[in-house]
């Protein structure tokens, strides 16, 4: 009998999904034998092509305080998003999708580090080197990593990703969708703590158990 299934649906460069990693974590930890839990990428603004300028980066940089905040995740404020830089997050979403292809336990892992290396080390992760630097911190070797991320499929398969999740009405991240043989549901749409969704995702895997024994 196959496992229920948890969607998270996330962006390596969204900074509330950076705040989420901890909870992510936790959930892995409690509920990886009991839940097939699948990365898909949302996709926040693949293909941007906008330069950054002051004006824009200090609003990003207010967010990042509210994340820093809320959940104590720790970012480097001062050298982030310098003005004429691109926030295209395509190319981070689609190594995150070519090391699901390659590794698919370690889709999750590397979009914490790929997070990490974004949001406190000001790494720029829409450069191709550094994805494959990160991937390789992520146990997949660098050739193979380049060689898939190059893929046109993986271009193609990313896209999917961020269709996917629209198909689940899902427009912001990050999101938990929850699915069995009966209709997706939503378990959180946005931030919540541990303490909140713990409790939801076990009720959740008793309506599974009765509905299967029924």
């Amino acid at each position: 009998m196959s496992l229920p299934k948890l969607h998270y649906i996330a962006d390596p460069m969204c900074s509330w999904c950076w705040g989420f990693a901890p909870v992510m974590e936790a959930i892995r930890a409690d509920y990886d034998e009991r839940l097939d839990i699948q990365l898909i990428c949302g996709g926040l603004r693949p293909g941007n092509a906008e330069a950054f300028t002051e004006d824009w980066r200090r609003v990003v940089l207010h967010h990042w305080h509210e994340v820093n905040a809320m959940t104590g995740q720790p970012f480097n404020f001062e050298l982030a998003m310098p003005e004429g830089w691109r926030y295209d997050t395509e190319p981070s979403a689609r190594a995150a999708v070519a090391v699901r292809q390659l590794s698919p336990g370690a889709a999750i892992d590397f979009l914490e580090i790929a997070q990490r290396a974004f949001y406190a080390e000001n790494l720029d992760v829409t450069d191709e080197a550094v994805l494959a630097d990160l991937a390789e911190e992520a146990g997949v070797p660098r050739f193979e990593f380049l060689e898939k991320f190059n893929d046109p499929n993986t271009k193609w398969c990313a896209q999917s990703d961020f269709a996917r999740a629209r198909s689940y009405g899902i427009t912001g991240f990050p999101s938990i969708i929850l699915e069995d043989d009966r209709e997706p549901i939503l378990l959180t749409f946005g931030y919540q703590n541990y303490e909140v969704l713990q409790p939801r995702i076990e009720q959740w895997l008793d309506s599974v158990m009765l509905d299967s024994e029924g």
